[in-house]
């Protein structure tokens, strides 16, 4: 999710690059397609109280839990932050689409990813493309988890499937 999508899709291509097998499918959520430029000033640069406040309000992105325990937010910080400045650094260089299918979800009420931003994710591959929304901001994978993990099964099932058809899988 997230900046996890990044990182599935960088290493997807790593594994092709080393000649390795494709994913059987790639299923992102909660960003823009890797193409899509970010034009939000970055974050991961601010001073401790003006990057918690972004955060919640770009993302929504830290549970009031953690905000109400000064300490724990303390010993989280530098890995939000980190995370922050690799999604906001993050630069594109990949010339071929991967073969694999892509599955991109995201929330109806996200206000940084929505439908376009999601539909971006289909440049990304040269196989099948599909997009889901859920109710939900940025975040819509916690309220939605009982939605969204029928989805996402029935999605590996579903291409599992297919490529088991093809004869490409081996089961041992």
């Amino acid at each position: 999710h997230s900046l996890g999508a990044l990182v599935a899709f960088e290493v997807a291509h790593a594994l092709r690059d080393m000649g390795c097998p494709p994913p059987e499918c790639l299923i992102v959520s909660g960003r823009e397609g890797p193409r899509v430029p970010d034009f939000d000033p970055p974050l991961h640069g601010l001073p401790d109280a003006q990057f918690v406040r972004e955060m919640s309000t770009r993302y929504d992105g830290i549970p009031q839990e953690i905000l109400n325990e000064p300490d724990l937010l303390a010993m989280l910080l530098p890995a939000m932050r980190g995370d922050m400045s690799a999604s906001e650094t993050y630069e594109y260089g990949h010339k071929t689409r991967l073969s694999c299918p892509i599955v991109a979800l995201g929330g109806t009420q996200d206000a940084r990813v929505g439908m376009d931003e999601l539909l971006a994710w289909g440049q990304e591959t040269s196989g099948t493309f599909k997009t889901k929304l859920f109710a939900g901001g940025h975040f819509f994978l916690r309220p939605q988890q009982a939605a969204v993990m029928p989805f996402v099964k029935a999605k590996i099932a579903e291409f599992s499937k297919k490529e088991a058809r093809h004869g490409l899988l081996v089961d041992s």
